[in-house]
């Protein structure tokens, strides 16, 4: 720009200033970017509907949202004396019977009743916190990648972890001893082509990430490609609908299609753009609705969609980890 400028004859003050601009647009194109990749990457809900918790990767900390008042509170963002770094996941446990969440380099230290699973996606690691009571926090897994997103199906005790790499499974029941999950098909360090969201039915794990979505059958232990993948679907989480037997799968591109047993594909929902979604995960067990997790730029924080109407109900909840 000196140059430039010296061989126009502009003043030193004069270009001082077209340098100061310059990097003040400089910087807020890299914050609007930073906005509009960072935002809420998971959300699990309680059976009733009336609280959610969600994964806010730009601060590095969970979230609490209760339904009913439209109130956001921070719910945590450490464990075991270590901050967060990036969380994408979380995840309600209801254990069943006698089950508890045990730490896996402590295993006399454990957790009984409702625990959040979280994946602290910069740690490598899935930390289990009470939802009410004292919030001792124990380390269940460590990996060797970083876990993105985490799926278990009420009543059990296999947790299952995508990474950009590979998929795992976590016994919660065994204590807790992370594998990969046999058969599952190789990801990609990159963000575009590694496997991002997945989901469970009573059968199958759904996997999804750049390749397309996979279903793997937990009995037979062989993955084959459900939904084809381009650069243009940008596939990016799903859920299982028990009663239809429907897949709903997320693109980030802002739409949600719906996929029968044999894979076929129906429209379901648009998506606003600015919104940019994340993730899906049922408001209720009822599975009436489904929530869609947006970017901190939008200003919602996510929107349920109504299965049998399709209305959009917007959730605008003040960013308490800011």
């Amino acid at each position: 720009a000196g140059a430039v400028g010296a061989a126009a004859g502009l003043p030193r003050d004069v270009l001082r200033g077209l340098g100061g601009m310059l990097s003040l647009l400089l910087f807020l194109s890299m914050q609007m970017a930073t906005a509009y990749i960072d935002g809420y990457k998971s959300i699990s809900c309680t059976s009733d509907g009336g609280e959610c918790f969600l994964a806010n990767d730009e601060n590095a900390c969970t979230t609490r949202a209760f339904l009913g008042n439209r109130t956001h509170m921070k719910f945590t963002g450490h464990a075991r004396g270590v901050r967060f770094k990036n969380t994408k996941g979380v995840q309600l446990w209801d254990p069943q019977k006698d089950l508890e969440a045990c730490d896996e380099a402590d295993p006399i230290r454990c957790l009984k009743g409702q625990v959040l699973l979280v994946a602290d996606t910069g740690n490598k690691r899935v930390v289990a916190i009470p939802t009410s009571g004292r919030k001792v926090k124990v380390t269940i897994a460590t990996l060797p990648h970083s876990p993105q997103r985490l799926a278990m199906r009420p009543g059990s005790s296999k947790l299952y972890v995508s990474s950009y790499e590979r998929i795992y499974s976590v016994d919660l029941a065994a204590r807790n001893r992370a594998v990969r999950l046999e058969g599952t098909k190789w990801g990609h360090a990159t963000g575009s082509q590694g496997w991002k969201g997945l989901c469970r039915s009573s059968n199958y794990l759904f996997y999804v990430g750049g390749k397309g979505v996979y279903r793997h059958n937990l009995r037979t232990r062989k993955s084959t490609l459900f939904i084809a993948g381009t650069s243009r679907t940008k596939w990016q989480d799903c859920e299982y609908h028990e009663k239809s037997k429907k897949l709903y799968v997320l693109s980030r591109m802002g739409y949600i299609l719906t996929a029968n047993k044999k894979g076929a594909t129906q429209w379901f929902a648009s998506v606003p753009s600015r919104c940019a979604p994340h993730a899906v995960g049922w408001l209720s067990a009822a599975q009436r609705k489904l929530a869609v997790t947006c970017e901190l730029s939008s200003k919602t924080t996510f929107m349920a969609i109504d299965l049998a109407s399709g209305a959009k109900e917007k959730f605008k909840l003040p960013n308490p980890c800011g």
